[in-house]
């Protein structure tokens, strides 16, 4: 079984990896208490003939060449994922979650051969809290797709690729990742902004804290948060364009102990007609849109 190694912050490398994952897979909620679980894993079917056993690089599915597999198995194969975890000194608090950000369809999370979740959808993101576990784990992903089943969202994929539609994958094709959190912490951020106004929400009324925005450089800026809401206008207004992207990076700190980081932009998009003709605006300014259908297909990796 592969061996993780891993530091505070992200930092990951298994044996045999060159590169190790330090992108934080969640940029719009990031906390320093991360471990990026990409790269190589054990990889094995539980049934079929002949049997199949090999490495696989997460986060490409087993059809991609950069997943080192480069095969389609069986529709209904169970795919299973392991790893041994290694946690290491000062990362965990109260409590510890999984992250897989794709897998389709079906997955189950066994730690220490323990039934921990399950979940169903390929193209959902799931969380599952890991409790009653140790700092040194085997965590197992077990995955199965069936493109025959048409209760399902299967896309454009079909076995038999071409016209419109698309190599089928499955597997785990998406970043899988841990985090560490206290026992009352922030799920998610709900950000709405014009040119001068950011409502910040939590989604949980029994927040408080406050929140820090960097208005500019070497000046912050202390916002309330009250029954997890937070609303403001930034003394400094820098909007948002093509040609100046500018975002303003924020942490929101809980009076609980969790922090979390995200930012957001000042801009407006609106539609309004001039001397009779409509016109899309960006901050208030006609600005004309152009771009080409981009389906997203990598040949190496498919969806990623």
């Amino acid at each position: 079984m592969a061996k993780l190694m891993t530091e505070p912050g992200g930092r990951l490398m298994a044996h045999g990896d060159e590169t190790p994952w330090e992108v934080h897979p969640r940029p719009l909620l990031k906390r320093d208490s991360f471990l990026n679980l990409c790269g190589w894993w054990d990889f094995f079917t539980e049934e079929g003939y002949p049997p199949y056993r090999s490495r696989i690089r997460v986060p490409f599915p087993p059809e991609s060449p950069l997943s080192g597999v480069g095969r389609h198995f069986p529709e209904g194969t169970a795919l299973v994922y392991e790893r041994h975890i290694s946690i290491p000194a000062g990362f965990r608090k109260d409590r510890l979650l999984l992250h897989v950000d794709g897998a389709d369809q079906h997955a189950d999370v066994f730690v220490d051969g323990r039934l921990v979740g399950r979940h169903d959808g390929g193209d959902a993101h799931f969380t599952i809290e890991i409790a009653n576990a140790d700092d040194e784990f085997d965590l197992r992903i077990v995955v199965t797709d069936d493109l025959r089943d048409k209760t399902e969202p299967y896309g454009k994929q079909r076995v038999r690729r071409g016209g419109m539609w698309y190599t089928p994958f499955s597997g785990l094709w998406q970043p899988v990742w841990m985090e560490s959190v206290p026992e009352e912490f922030i799920e998610s951020i709900d950000i709405r902004s014009d040119t001068g106004h950011v409502e910040i929400d939590t989604g949980d009324p029994s927040h408080t804290g406050e929140v820090l925005i960097e208005i500019s450089e070497g000046r912050m800026e202390r916002v309330p948060l009250i029954r997890g809401h937070a609303s403001f206008a930034p003394a400094i207004r820098r909007l948002w364009t093509p040609d100046h992207p500018q975002l303003y990076p924020f942490t929101i700190r809980l009076a609980g102990g969790d922090e979390a980081r995200s930012y957001f932009a000042l801009r407006k998009i609106e539609r309004a007609n001039i001397s009779g003709v409509p016109h899309l605006l960006l901050n208030g300014e006609p600005c004309f849109f152009h771009g080409l259908l981009d389906q997203g297909y990598w040949p190496d990796g498919l969806s990623t």
